[in-house]
């Protein structure tokens, strides 16, 4: 079987890599140390929170996700805990439905956009 020739670098005369960079001038060094530990990273800024529009209410009818069933929702409105729920209880005796508060949303049975907008203007809300 023939022998097959060494690849060109080894060819070239030098032993190593650091002989080649010895030859060219350079001075090898170690492996470079390891960081002891890596500079503090400034946390990121946390993203900007849009912020909703002061004394903005919006009043939707809504039926997606609902099982074809109308909601009326109502969002933007702030209240505290208790005048939330006072106002809640007022909403569904005034308009004759059930309402709920869904995080956020009071929502509304039935499409009664017109009467809680009118009774949202009524109550200076």
């Amino acid at each position: 079987m023939a022998r097959k020739s060494p690849p060109p670098a080894i060819r070239s005369g030098f032993g190593s890599l650091a002989d080649a960079l010895r030859a060219r001038g350079l001075t090898p060094t170690e492996a470079e140390p390891e960081p002891s530990a890596a500079p503090a990273k400034e946390p990121d800024p946390p993203p900007p929170v849009r912020e909703e529009r002061a004394g903005r209410i919006l009043v939707r009818k809504e039926t997606k996700g609902r099982g074809g069933k109308t909601v009326t929702t109502i969002q933007g409105l702030r209240l505290s805990g208790a005048a939330r729920d006072a106002w809640i209880t007022k909403l569904k005796a005034r308009l004759g439905t059930g309402a709920s508060l869904d995080g956020d949303l009071i929502v509304v049975q039935g499409d009664q956009q017109a009467r809680v907008t009118a009774l949202l203007a009524e109550e200076g809300l």
